[in-house]
């Protein structure tokens, strides 16, 4: 068995890895970068070891996010007769996610004035409706055969963002364990992840997101940290954004909001913008109100649509007082809903932006965030603005750290790990296979991207 880092390897964005074995091919995600340039995974890469796509077989895909899942219409366009696998819950993501986050050519629909989480991609509308028609559901825990194949699968839920999923793949030539992202926290919006322990997995294939993270706290603690800091910026009438992703982040803070405000004496008032109110509404959807219900409540209310008009959002701002506006996108992209209230309220010493997660190096939201407070300016919006406000970072992760993913090594039992989707010396990974202390697990390795030399699975390594 072997598997090629297409994107993803070393980096978060564009994940997609072609797995092959002695008689079939088919890929894992296939994701975007946030960035503008090099967006797509290396796809030319596929033809120094297959003779063309349509040996391709599959593309299953680990969960609705951008950078897992935005290539897909090109991926399709490769190979119309590909099959698409996707988990429960994930393909209304995926409409919203592909049809609307990225803009689309010739379109009648393209009525979205709001850039979110990526930017620079355009597709023609016919081919994404093309491709997510080819897009086939599947329930957790069932197990699947890709046809014509000796490949089995099965999706088990990941705990990362609704409908996420780790994929068990059994072949031949040994099992294989392809987590996506994954989050072994108690959440708050959707199912725990749950992993079958009956399963042999001889390769892991992990996430690494926070494999080297200074943050040690969990969700529960980061937020108990912002809704404090909140607090003091709400009860002397200030307003609090909140960038962030429309997909799972914002649905998880919503939710933690909530369940606070229920056991306060003063609780605080949560508006939601953007798309976060779109998927939000299919988080309510596909789990019924009893498991999740936020929208409509006392204190979670939708904002009214707005245009693209910095003036129109300094109006709206006149209008509110001691409230949480939670709006994409988490990294204040010029043209997103977020940038337009960041740059309206930033001038006011009452106001406070608070990020709550990954914010990426190149994004004008780092650039916020590094910037030294001391009455000047900064681009927000593509525009300089003056910065008076608080600005701050918090820690709400979806994501496993160090620890977690040492549980579910030590759970699962694997011959080989191999780390992808994150940054990591090897003398973390050493450290971290030392700290581990498993002598089940014959060694550690950490791809290197597309430079890296396959990974060689099996009797080879």
């Amino acid at each position: 068995m072997k598997v090629l880092p297409l994107g993803g390897g070393d980096e978060i964005g564009a994940s997609c890895y072609m797995v092959s074995t002695k008689y079939s091919y088919f890929l894992v995600d296939v994701g975007l970068r946030p960035r503008p340039f090099q967006n797509t995974p290396l796809f030319p890469k596929i033809y120094e070891y297959v003779e063309s796509w349509e040996d391709i077989k599959a593309v299953f895909i680990s969960h609705a996010h951008l950078d897992h899942v935005g290539a897909l219409p090109k991926a399709f366009q490769y190979n119309p007769k590909m099959k698409i696998f996707v988990p429960k819950h994930s393909l209304s993501l995926l409409y919203i996610q592909l049809l609307e986050s990225l803009s689309t050519k010739n379109s009648k629909q393209k009525r979205l004035c709001f850039k979110e989480d990526y930017d620079e991609i355009q597709y023609a509308q016919k081919l994404v409706q093309e491709t997510l028609d080819a897009v086939e559901e599947i329930p957790f825990f069932l197990r699947r055969k890709i046809p014509k194949t000796n490949v089995y699968f099965e999706f088990w839920p990941a705990g990362h963002i609704l409908g996420s999923a780790s994929i068990h793949f059994s072949t031949r030539e040994g099992n294989l364990l392809y987590t996506g992202d994954i989050c072994n926290y108690n959440r708050e919006s959707i199912p725990n992840l749950e992993y079958r322990t009956n399963h042999k997995t001889d390769y892991l294939l992990s996430e690494s997101t926070y494999l080297n993270s200074q943050y040690n706290l969990t969700p529960q603690e980061g937020f108990d940290a912002l809704y404090s800091n909140v607090q003091k910026i709400v009860e002397k009438g200030g307003i609090v954004l909140i960038p962030s992703f429309s997909l799972g982040k914002a649905q998880e803070i919503a939710a933690m909001f909530q369940k606070r405000n229920q056991s306060v004496k003063k609780p605080v008032p949560v508006l939601l913008d953007g798309l976060v109110k779109r998927i939000t509404k299919i988080y309510e959807e596909s789990l019924g109100r009893t498991a999740y219900h936020v929208l409509g409540t006392k204190y979670c209310k939708e904002m009214r649509r707005l245009p693209p008009d910095p003036d129109k959002f300094r109006d709206e701002l006149t209008k509110l007082s001691g409230c949480v506006i939670l709006s994409s996108s988490g990294m204040l992209l010029v043209g997103s809903k977020s940038a337009y209230w960041a740059q309206a309220l930033a001038s006011d010493c009452r106001n406070a932006i608070f990020f709550a997660g990954y914010v990426d190096e190149n994004s004008p939201g780092k650039v916020l965030l590094d910037f030294q407070k001391s009455n000047g300016s900064v681009a927000i919006n593509g525009e300089k603005t003056q910065v008076k406000c608080s600005v701050e970072k918090f820690y709400i992760g979806t994501h496993a750290h160090a620890k977690g993913i040492k549980k579910i090594i030590k759970l699962i039992g694997p011959k080989e790990v191999h780390f992808i989707h994150g940054k990591a010396s090897l003398k973390l990974i050493k450290d971290f296979e030392n700290r581990l202390n498993s002598k089940s697990v014959r060694g550690f390795t950490f791809s290197k991207g597309i430079n890296f030399n396959i990974h060689e699975f099996g009797e080879n390594n």
